[in-house]
């Protein structure tokens, strides 16, 4: 009789083991097929690479740079043009075309980045290289903006987000 109560006991306590062990193990696959469409999302992600130089009009004095999908890093140069290097980030499943913008607005040359209304999925990350003597104006939302020292401080640089 003891074997058996003992038999019954070591089957209840299998059993309590087993409910949740199975349990985990199913948390584990539902995880990894998770997992698996985060990575196919990866894999479907648009990665394009931008290198744009706006020559100066004798004019411009100043460089306005608006961006609200993604960081903006500026530095200082010697040459007389604005440059920019861009990363692209196309995401699935809009793939929003994001772009880059340039337009020139009395004193001021203007680079905006734009995505069509009502698309979400993008990203634009940028450096900007910008003369150290011209006055800057930099506007994003809750992305980075990160600046170098620049030549002069005579100019009137502001930030925004």
């Amino acid at each position: 009789m003891s074997d058996l109560i003992s038999m019954n006991v070591t089957r209840t306590c299998l059993m309590g083991i087993a409910v949740p062990l199975i349990a985990l193990l199913g948390a584990c696959a539902g995880s990894a097929v998770k997992h698996d469409s985060a990575k196919s999302m990866a894999e479907q992600t648009r990665l394009e690479r931008q290198d744009v130089e706006f020559a100066l009009d004798k004019g411009v004095s100043s460089v306005i740079v608006d961006n609200p999908y993604g960081d903006v890093h500026v530095s200082g140069h010697a040459q007389d043009e604005v440059g920019v290097h861009a990363v692209i980030q196309r995401l699935p499943p809009e793939f929003a075309k994001i772009e880059l913008v340039s337009f020139r607005e009395g004193r001021a040359l203007h680079l905006k980045v734009k995505s069509p209304p009502g698309k979400s999925g993008s990203r634009y990350d940028m450096a900007v290289y910008v003369p150290a003597e011209m006055a800057l104006v930099v506007h994003g939302t809750s992305h980075r903006i990160v600046a170098r020292k620049r030549a002069a401080d005579d100019h009137d640089d502001q930030w925004s987000y």
